[in-house]
Formats: structure tokens, C-alpha cells, sequence
């Protein structure tokens, strides 16, 4: 049986997830101080010029580092600086996984798998 959706199609984006994210940091961070975060633990407001300009920092951390179209793997619980790794990563062609903070050792050993 065919399932035809009542709503539009979606456009096919014409750029990259990151560069479409990126554009969005740019328009609302006019403002300085236009809050894009609330930390949780400590109600610290973060701001979309904060998200922007450490994106470029962990961008150009990677590249000094020869990270260009790799993954990368981050070990954190949910926290707002998911967002400026996500597109620093990305900014370097890459890919960004997470694991759980709870895994055992065994879990974090990645040589296993390139043997």
C-alpha cells in the first residue's frame, strides 16, 4: 500500500548542515548578547557569538591537528558545548559521535577495532 503525505515536500538543501547552522549563529548573533543557551547547573546564559566563536576555535584546533573529513568521538553528558564541537568538526569536513559517559573501559577501547 502506497502512504502519500499530506504536506509539501521538503526542498533538497543546497548547502551543508553546518554552513546552514552556521548562517543561522550569524543572524541572530546581531545582538552580542542574544542568549542562545541556559546552562542547566549553573543558569550561565551562552550566547550565539559564544557558540560562533568557539566553533572557529575548536575549527582551527582541529586543523592544526591535521583533523580534515575524519569522526571524531566526544565523551560528555548532554551539555551546550555539544554545539561548537558539532561545528568545529564539521567546519573540518568531519563527523561527530558521541558515547555514553557511563561505558565501561572496555566500551572506550577503539584499538580493538582497527587491528
Amino acid at each position: 500500500m502506497l502512504i502519500r503525505s499530506e504536506y509539501p515536500p521538503v526542498p533538497v538543501a543546497t548547502e551543508p548542515f553546518h554552513e546552514t547552522l552556521r548562517n543561522a549563529l550569524r543572524k541572530h548573533m546581531d545582538s552580542e548578547n542574544e542568549t542562545a543557551f541556559v546552562c542547566a547547573e549553573t543558569n550561565t546564559e551562552i550566547s550565539f557569538k559564544t557558540i560562533h566563536d568557539l566553533s572557529y576555535a575548536v575549527a582551527s584546533f582541529l586543523h592544526k591537528n591535521n583533523f580534515h573529513k575524519d569522526v571524531a568521538c566526544m565523551v560528555m553528558p548532554n551539555h551546550w558545548v555539544w554545539a561548537p564541537f558539532f561545528l568545529g568538526v564539521a567546519m573540518n569536513g568531519g563527523a561527530l559521535s558521541g558515547i555514553n559517559i557511563a561505558s565501561s573501559e572496555g566500551q572506550f577501547n577503539f584499538t580493538k577495532f582497527m587491528e
